[in-house]
């Protein structure tokens, strides 16, 4: 695993992320960015809206970009592409979350990340100690401006999964860029709900579970038609598959049939296995492991689902626990702010 420590402006921090991974960085540009059959005209003119919006919105995470291009010596065009990739191509990854409000420690967030066997190496730990942004501990992709999971220094977490919806915003950014755009920008579930609502995106809608040092928790169903919040039951449970569930983005969204019966299959089992009991960090982890059929929320294979690794946020201590592969085999390491 690769734990990586930048400050400074947003470029600063992009050419230290960038000199600190160009290997990993190629590597994996090399595996999603393809170019032949592409239509250049269409990838061009997507990538002049989505950058023309950042740097309307998010002008800082454009230079971070930038840097990162500097850093690793490779040209910015590519790093472009590869940050608007989901949003170009409408390509979306499936994953876990699952959250409970009345840990001793408060609120916590446990999230898989579900993009493919034998993929850890997708994923790398940073701390932002100050600067532009900062300070926050975040996960994500080498060579990115995203955010799969963080915990921020004014007590917000979050973690997401995502969402099949065919629909297009052509005045939004990307949103897992926008997910880093709430780590730099928001510090409670309500700053998070205002920012999500305000803020559009182009494609990659998702279920974004959001906590704070204050206790309070919610999931945010994020897509580039609308924006709704769900709250926790009765008991401060909340989870989230690959589906939406309040009634303004129920049934709006659409998975093949196989990704569906895997989202409602999940969804059933996180239901029971969330039931009674003790809330707390360890719980988490054993959830994130579970292997039930149906419905296993670490997947080894079944309809072509791969759990890749596993987070647990906390926002009230400010500590990210990290799984760098998957959960059942992975031990966790806590990282604190």
């Amino acid at each position: 695993m690769r734990y990586i420590t930048v400050s400074g402006t947003y470029y600063e921090q992009g050419r230290q992320h960038g000199a600190a991974l160009p290997q990993e960085i190629e590597r994996i540009i090399g595996d999603v960015l393809r170019p032949d059959g592409w239509d250049m005209g269409r990838v061009d003119r997507y990538l002049d809206l989505l950058e023309a919006n950042m740097l309307r919105l998010c002008p800082g995470l454009v230079e971070e970009m930038r840097g990162i291009a500097e850093g690793a010596g490779i040209p910015y065009r590519q790093i472009l592409t590869y940050n608007c990739l989901a949003d170009i191509w409408q390509i979306n990854a499936f994953c876990t979350n699952v959250s409970f409000q009345k840990t001793p420690e408060g609120p916590a967030i446990g999230k898989t990340n579900d993009i493919g066997k034998d993929s850890q190496h997708y994923h790398a730990l940073f701390r932002r100690e100050g600067g532009d942004g900062g300070p926050h501990l975040l996960a994500t992709w080498p060579g990115t401006v995203w955010a799969n999971c963080f915990v921020n220094g004014r007590g917000l977490a979050f973690g997401a999964a995502s969402i099949v919806k065919r629909v297009r915003n052509e005045a939004g950014i990307p949103s897992n860029v926008l997910l880093r755009w709430l780590a730099d920008s928001a510090g409670s579930v309500a700053e998070a709900v205002a920012c999500l609502q305000e803020t559009p995106v182009m494609h990659h809608p998702a279920n974004i579970t959001v906590a704070d040092s204050e206790g309070r928790l919610a999931v945010i169903e994020k897509s580039p038609d609308g924006c709704e919040v769900r709250e926790p039951d009765p008991n401060g449970v909340l989870f989230a598959t690959n589906h939406f569930c309040t009634p303004g983005l129920s049934g709006t969204d659409a998975p093949e049939e196989n990704l569906k019966e895997n989202s409602l299959a999940r969804f059933a089992n996180l239901d029971r296995l969330t039931r009674g009991g003790e809330q707390s960090v360890e719980r988490l982890k054993a959830i994130l492991s579970d292997h039930t059929q149906p419905g296993a929320v670490c997947q080894h294979g079944h309809q072509d689902m791969w759990t890749s690794v596993a987070y647990i946020a906390v926002p009230r201590s400010r500590t990210l626990h990290f799984a760098y592969g998957r959960p059942c085999e992975t031990e966790f390491v806590e990282f604190a702010l």
